[in-house]
């Protein structure tokens, strides 16, 4: 029956799965995979790809992405279909950019307008952390409209103090527990703002302006003391917590 037909029929591949590598043919309808085993025994493709000696792994998933975004004066060199062509070219079919939100603003507003940067350009599937700046009563409100919308994970920022992206650590109490509620994911960029602050007033002043000099005035106790902190939070609150891209070493 023609609703039993497949789109694509992708023949001879060396399959990566959980369980190992098989040449396995693999049957696709409707954007989905649907069969995988023996290709003679699948029901008629519309069209076949024989890829024999090819390995075919599952699509990478891109957790961190700045597509058609500025951020303290910076501006992102590609925007979503750059960003996504380019992604889909290296194996990523799945992106995770960012939503954020300033102070006095909606979380939903700014996710609404993401989405429609990226309905309109990606050629990926997508979806979004958004970003919170304040913990007020409007933004709690908003936590679980955010959730409902199809994005359960936030990120905060424990740093930037003076640039207004910092949240306190109340307002991080205040999130980890409404995210807690719905079962969404609280992230953050771990970072103490007073040792970070104190070491970059003083390099301005001494004129260390070179590039090396933003490792150097974020030593790993500026990383290692907010993890500590967050982590004792999150046992606190019992939420799920992501801490993002992690430079720490030892």
């Amino acid at each position: 029956m023609k609703h039993m037909e497949l789109d694509l029929c992708i023949k001879g591949g060396n399959v990566v799965s959980p369980t190992g590598i098989s040449e396995t043919d693999i049957g696709i309808r409707g954007e989905k995979i649907v069969l995988l085993g023996d290709g003679k025994l699948f029901p008629h493709a519309e069209k076949t790809r024989d890829v024999t000696g090819k390995y075919i792994i599952p699509g990478g998933i891109d957790t961190h992405s700045h597509l058609e975004v500025g951020f303290q004066g910076a501006q992102a060199a590609d925007d979503f279909y750059s960003g996504t062509v380019a992604a889909a070219f290296g194996g990523t079919t799945c992106i995770i950019d960012f939503a954020r939100c300033i102070k006095g603003g909606s979380a939903v507003e700014v996710l609404r307008k993401r989405m429609d940067q990226a309905q309109s350009k990606a050629v990926v599937d997508y979806g979004f952390h958004v970003t919170l700046t304040e913990a007020s009563p409007q933004i709690i409100s908003e936590i679980k409209e955010v959730i409902q919308m199809g994005c359960p994970s936030f990120k905060l920022f424990m740093i930037y103090k003076k640039e207004g992206q910092m949240i306190d650590d109340g307002g991080l109490l205040a999130v980890f527990e409404e995210a807690a509620k719905w079962n969404a994911i609280a992230g953050v960029h771990a970072e103490n703002a007073a040792i970070t602050e104190h070491n970059v007033e003083k390099a301005v002043f001494e004129n260390k302006l070179d590039w090396i000099h933003h490792a150097l005035t974020k030593p790993n106790i500026v990383e290692a003391e907010a993890i500590q902190r967050v982590l004792l939070f999150s046992k606190h609150v019992g939420n799920a917590l992501n801490i993002f891209h992690l430079k720490m070493y030892l």
